[in-house]
């Protein structure tokens, strides 16, 4: 059974899955122990942010908060102010199935407001 789950590691992969924010809706396909990063750009010197608007499903395993990290931009990984920032999101594909994770960018006080952008990623886990 220890052999079987090595084997297991030994072939996931690591899949990053890049979105900007007017994509809409995006489909992959992952295996069952991938390791999948969502990373979603934006600019919190403006207020806005990206969340998890649905609930984790069972086959995902992961926080359903994001990491605030640097964004590949031209700013060469400086700190600069006002500069884009990318949140990840990371899951581990736990079962076979198909996931479905809604993400919304809008300021976390105006809830009772459209978002300014909504992405859908759909993940088939094999």
């Amino acid at each position: 059974v220890v052999l079987f789950l090595a084997i297991g590691l030994v072939f996931a992969d690591h899949v990053d899955i890049d979105i900007s924010k007017d994509q809409g809706e995006v489909s992959h396909l992952v295996k069952k122990g991938d390791t999948v990063d969502v990373t979603l750009e934006g600019n919190p010197t403006t207020g806005y942010e990206w969340s998890l608007q649905n609930t984790l499903p069972a086959i995902l395993k992961g926080s359903i908060e994001g990491e605030l990290v640097n964004s590949r931009s031209p700013t060469d990984g400086r700190n600069l102010v006002g500069a884009p920032k990318s949140t990840v999101f990371s899951f581990v594909a736990r079962e076979v199935g198909d996931a479905k994770l809604k993400f919304v960018y809008q300021r976390p006080w105006e809830k009772d407001n459209a978002p300014d952008s909504t992405v859908t990623v759909r993940l088939e886990v094999q």
